[in-house]
């Protein structure tokens, strides 16, 4: 490709096609076959800039036998059919013949805008256009039907229409002879969704047919860096032919000054990472970032990748130079101060929101490596939690809670790292939403487990006190029984996810549960109880120690209540004497029953049945059945009902076992 370098401030004066239209300031053209499915949505989507700028839509059928022509006839009448010849190129330029605008847009039919308002205002501002000849917009590449991972291209679709200009490449076209200075869209994003919907046999076909194409291309340009790139990108086995290529358009790249010799360093660096060759991939890289000049915008991208590689190599310290490096010239991309030339011919995997936060947890996992924790929190205080989609947002909650857990844990400068962590959970609050809030607060209900003091220092520290993790903890650094309860029954508290610190010290301090629990469905008490069985190993002797049976009889909700609690001090028994089991076990038979009785109709309840409730319920049926056997003095008929439950419910098995050895004693 020959590009044409000029400055916008002495741009390259181009001449107009000799059939331009004046009253035609853009042409759009489509080249379509059977494409009646993403059509409609695409061509809805860049109605808006037709209406708003003086323009006329191209189309190009290389013959559809669907509805594709019907629907494009409500758009246009300006409908071609050219006969296939398997080249790309001569179908876009049979278009572009017929187009009498001033500049010149392509697209396909699964690239759908969602927004074209920076396109009107380029195209209806003469004084802003008339600096460029060409420019480029993010085409967003979605991989899956769900829409939830895509890559970034930067596509080179739009030109200053002249007599000269022309598509080539008979696959993957590009304009040839295109003229600098490009204006580079930032917000306009046409997102691309045929690969989305592409099954492995599609992209295998596709890749096949791609292949036949670029070998004929490669035949008349053997030293096309382009050519190679589509050539072993479309080359799926990754084997020895493939890695020559590669290899040899390296060797090429090192002695081109085209911005299309990246292709040849990233093909490199991702051939050689998938191969778990980081070394390797690594020296692609300084390659590729020897040839790159300071404002080139693909230095992020090679920044990025280099720190990236770092930090799986364990080079710590040079990953988080490359990626403050790659930091710095992301906000000058965003800036519009950079050459993106080369952004062209790599896909962009670094350069959007997404991947600067992925990047910012790289960067703060290298600090912490070097033991710099509470540098690494500083990173998260300004971030943009409210933008990151679910994912990213749990990778990132997930990456400052251990960075703060192993500092509050090392000791070195906890009280710091507390106060960071109060600090990124506020801003978390104040504008991520609810459920971002809540996983949080899960994290840090872990952190307060092993860290009392993490309490303590929300009380001193954290601002906003109508936080319900916040006021938790608080009442908890006051260690008043008086502001528990408080805090429990006032109408305010909804106890969540990551509230089971309120659970557990109610328990501790025997404070009456029946307000709070009114408001906890099943799920949610069986999460609470799990967290507090996985911290404190004390909740079996606590159980014993809280209510009584006036209390678990007050409301089913109580009794199941009573259920999972001794439940779970259960799963803890084998830290207990026998006494304290014993405990444990004919309280939780106890309730078990009483609730299975109260829950279930007890004339619908006998043996032959049973086996259709869970574990739980059919525990709690036997040990009922066993107890009224034992009220009335029928010992073998209490031992009877035991040994069914030991053959029903397996893994109660300790439990009766236990409790069959304790009445034999009593014999």
């Amino acid at each position: 490709m020959n590009i044409m370098p000029h400055t916008k401030e002495n741009p390259k004066v181009i001449t107009a096609a000799k059939n331009h239209d004046p009253s035609v300031t853009l042409s759009v053209s489509l080249i379509l076959k059977n494409e009646e499915k993403m059509l409609p949505a695409c061509l809805e989507a860049i109605k808006p800039l037709l209406d708003a700028v003086p323009s006329e839509l191209v189309i190009v059928d290389t013959g559809s036998s669907d509805k594709t022509v019907d629907i494009v006839k409500q758009y246009t009448d300006k409908i071609y059919h050219f006969d296939w010849i398997n080249d790309f190129s001569a179908a876009r330029n049979f278009g572009l013949e017929k187009c009498r605008g001033a500049w010149f847009m392509f697209l396909d039919a699964d690239d759908h805008f969602t927004d074209v308002s920076e396109l009107i205002e380029f195209f209806n501002n003469e004084s802003l256009n008339r600096s460029y000849n060409t420019a480029f917009y993010i085409t967003r590449n979605f991989t899956t039907p769900e829409h939830d991972k895509y890559f970034n291209f930067c596509a080179h679709r739009i030109a200053r229409i002249t007599d000269n200009l022309k598509f080539e490449g008979a696959i993957h076209e590009f304009f040839e002879g295109w003229y600098l200075p490009a204006y580079y869209f930032n917000n306009s994003y046409a997102n691309h969704y045929g690969y989305a919907f592409e099954t492995q046999a599609d992209y295998e076909r596709k890749a096949q047919r791609n292949l036949i194409l670029l070998e004929k291309e490669l035949e008349k340009t053997p030293d096309d860096l382009r050519t190679i790139n589509h050539y072993v990108s479309s080359y799926l086995k990754l084997d020895e032919h493939r890695r020559s290529h590669i290899e040899r358009a390296m060797t090429l790249a090192d002695n081109s000054d085209k911005p299309e010799l990246f292709t040849a360093y990233f093909n490199a660096f991702e051939m050689y990472d998938k191969e778990n060759k980081p070394e390797k991939a690594l020296e692609a890289l300084k390659r590729a970032e020897a040839k790159a000049k300071p404002d080139d915008a693909i230095t992020a991208e090679i920044h990025a990748a280099k720190g990236y590689i770092q930090e799986k190599l364990g080079q710590f310290a040079e990953a988080e130079a490359d990626i403050k490096k790659y930091m710095q010239v992301y906000r000058r991309n965003e800036n519009n101060e950079l050459d993106k030339s080369a952004l062209g011919f790599v896909v962009s995997n670094y350069l959007f929101p997404d991947a600067l936060i992925e990047m910012q947890n790289t960067l703060a996992h290298c600090i912490s490596k070097q033991n710099r924790a509470n540098e690494a929190l500083a990173v998260y205080e300004e971030s943009d939690f409210a933008a990151m989609n679910s994912v990213l947002y749990k990778n990132t909650a997930d990456v400052i809670l251990e960075t703060a857990g192993n500092e509050l844990l090392s000791r070195t400068d906890a009280e710091a790292a507390r106060k960071k962590l109060i600090s990124i959970y506020e801003r978390i609050a104040e504008n991520a939403g609810f459920d971002k809030t809540v996983y949080f607060e899960k994290g840090m209900e872990k952190l307060y487990y092993a860290d009392g003091s993490l309490a303590k220092s929300f009380k001193v520290n954290c601002k906003n006190e109508n936080l319900v993790f916040t006021r938790l903890m608080c009442v908890i650094a006051d260690e008043s029984k008086e502001e528990l309860e408080a805090f429990l029954n006032s109408p305010e508290t909804q106890i969540r996810e990551g509230c089971s610190a309120a659970i557990y010290h109610a328990v501790q301090n025997h404070v009456d549960l029946s307000s709070a629990l009114a408001g906890i469905h099943y799920e949610l008490l069986i999460s609470l109880l799990a967290a507090i069985t996985g911290n404190k190993p004390d909740l079996p002797v606590l159980a014993v120690q809280y209510k009584d049976d006036d209390f678990y009889f007050a409301s089913i909700k109580n009794l199941l209540f009573g259920v999972k609690l001794y439940e779970a001090a259960v799963s803890l028994a084998d830290t207990l004497n026998d006494s304290q089991k014993a405990d444990v076990y004919t309280n939780y038979a106890k309730y078990a029953a009483l609730y299975v009785e109260n829950i279930y109709n007890p004339d619908l309840l006998n043996e032959s049945d049973i086996g259709a409730l869970p574990e739980t319920y059919r525990f709690g049926f036997f040990m009922g059945q066993a107890q009224k056997e034992l009220d009335k003095g029928n010992r073998i008929e209490f031992v009877r009902w035991l040994k069914k439950a030991l053959i029903s419910c397996n893994s109660m098995q300790g439990i009766i076992k236990f409790l069959l050895d304790e009445f034999v004693k009593t014999l």
